[in-house]
């Protein structure tokens, strides 16, 4: 560290903390992309959401893994809400 002629740290070598990135991936998208790929879409969904907060709050990785289970959860929703107007043949649709 520098010092200048007052003995103070001069602003040119103030070290900034990095936060540290945290080598665990988010438990919570990890099932919502489970959950996505063996069919259920409701709760991937749910859990993809919550994975996602919870990555704004912490250090955690695994962004991409409850982005997936989003994705994938909304299709899985949307095709059976298709299905079941399908199968009970809803007038109208």
């Amino acid at each position: 560290m520098r010092k200048n002629v007052a003995g103070q740290k001069s602003r040119a070598s103030l070290d900034v903390p990095v936060p540290a990135q945290s080598d665990s991936t988010n438990a919570t998208a990890i099932i919502s992309l489970y959950s996505a790929l063996i069919g259920l879409g409701l709760p991937a969904v749910v859990f993809g959401h919550i994975a996602l907060d919870q990555m704004r709050t912490s250090s955690e990785r695994g962004r991409s893994l409850a982005e997936a289970g989003l994705l994938f959860g909304y299709i899985e929703a949307i095709v059976t809400v298709a299905v079941l107007v399908n199968a009970f043949g809803i007038p109208g649709f």
